[in-house]
């Protein structure tokens, strides 16, 4: 199988998650996000930063991999909601700076 990754400008990482844990619930001022489930079956909540209450959910699967992308000012968070570990390829287009991390707290 092969995944292109849309653009290698930024920071790429694979995390890999348990069956039911969560990740994320935080958002960013400037940094896009793409998602892309390599194994397993995840949700990920979104929704915007100025809206409390409803979110959206997409789900995603290993099965049919396909990009979402997340853009600033979106509190996101994903759930590993599959019966094995779920490995999931996240690409930025912000090189990661330990000094700006560029993440905010906020729960989905």
């Amino acid at each position: 199988t092969l995944y292109e990754i849309p653009s290698c400008a930024g920071t790429q990482f694979i995390s890999t998650s348990h069956p039911g844990v969560r990740r994320g619930d935080h958002y960013h001022l400037h940094k896009t996000e793409w998602f892309l489930v390599l194994v397993g079956e995840a949700e990920l909540l979104h929704r915007p930063f100025t809206v409390d209450g409803a979110y959206g959910v997409t789900r995603l699967s290993g099965d049919k991999p396909e990009w979402v992308g997340i853009l600033p000012l979106v509190t996101h968070a994903i759930v590993n909601i599959g019966s094995r570990d779920l490995v999931l390829l996240v690409q930025s287009d912000v090189v990661f700076d330990e000094a700006n991390p560029d993440t905010y707290d906020e729960k989905v």
